[in-house]
């Protein structure tokens, strides 16, 4: 959700566009969501309060006829101040979509909903995605996870965590390629986060400084174990982590040494959202990926 980083690429590189259902504050489009995992992506047809995936369809319809989740559309229609939508624009429902209600379809016809389905299965589609919301064929699939895969992310829970985030990343991937194979794919390492005293501040004993170092650090190894060196099929994998700086690119403030003494000291006051540096940083890296891949 945090635009900055995507327009700082645009304004670094002038002539790409970014496409996307949402549009926050900076003018760029996008489908990121603050809070959301990647597995997100591929589970959430309906709300919970915090939106659906863009890219999930029930089998057997055609990305064009289906609609979405009811309450979520309706929500929406009705108000356009929640965090987690904010950006997101709707239209009413048309005759003959398919809407989602309570795990059931319906199809919509002057005002009337008739049940077309119980109990659809729902599908991670990038190819009904591009079709349904009118979207130009990408060029090039910029892909961000890790902050919220591993933020309070125990030790003993690492390698599992890991696993199912490996499998979801490639599972997005084959989705992407299985539209066109020819669209190039970015996979960004996700960047540490701030000191503990942060973590301290702002998450108490749920997590550490140097356990979602660990995590982020052993998530990064396995990326570019695995998809380093895979341009041939159109993968690249960008160094975020390697530019972000976690002192100085992380927002700070000047707190009292202790609540009896006049000194102040410096302290790092966000433990995982970069300042605008931090974000220009990451931005700077991505612009370099793609200036890349547009040379070659």
């Amino acid at each position: 959700m945090a635009e900055t980083y995507i327009a700082h690429t645009v304004n670094k590189l002038k002539n790409i566009n970014t496409i996307g259902l949402r549009n926050i504050s900076h003018n760029v489009n996008h489908e990121g969501r603050g809070g959301w995992t990647c597995s997100a992506y591929f589970e959430k047809y309906t709300d919970d309060g915090w939106g659906i995936s863009p890219f999930l369809f029930p089998e057997g319809f055609d990305g064009k006829e289906y609609y979405g989740d009811k309450k979520f559309y309706e929500y929406m229609l009705n108000s356009n101040t929640d965090y987690s939508h904010i950006g997101t624009s709707v239209t009413p429902i048309q005759d003959g979509m398919v809407i989602c209600d309570n795990d059931k379809l319906y199809r919509y016809s002057k005002g009337i909903y008739d049940v077309v389905c119980e109990n659809p299965v729902f599908k991670f589609d990038f190819s009904k995605y591009i079709e349904r919301y009118s979207m130009p064929t990408p060029d090039i699939v910029s892909i961000l996870f890790g902050a919220n895969e591993f933020q309070i992310c125990s030790y003993s829970e690492f390698d599992n965590e890991l696993n199912k985030f490996i499998c979801n990343l490639n599972n997005m991937i084959e989705a992407i390629h299985k539209y066109n194979h020819n669209i190039k794919i970015v996979i960004n390492l996700p960047i540490c986060g701030g000191d503990q005293y942060s973590w301290g501040t702002q998450l108490g004993c749920k997590s550490s400084a140097k356990q979602y170092e660990y995590c982020i650090k052993m998530a990064c190894s396995a990326i570019t174990d695995l998809f380093d060196k895979r341009r041939n099929e159109n993968i690249f994998v960008c160094p975020m982590l390697a530019v972000c700086d976690t002192v100085n690119g992380f927002q700070s403030d000047y707190i009292k040494s202790n609540i009896y003494s006049e000194h102040f000291e410096r302290h790092i006051t966000n433990w995982v959202y970069p300042s605008e540096i931090g974000y220009k940083q990451m931005g700077d890296a991505l612009a370099g990926v793609i200036a890349d891949i547009c040379d070659n």
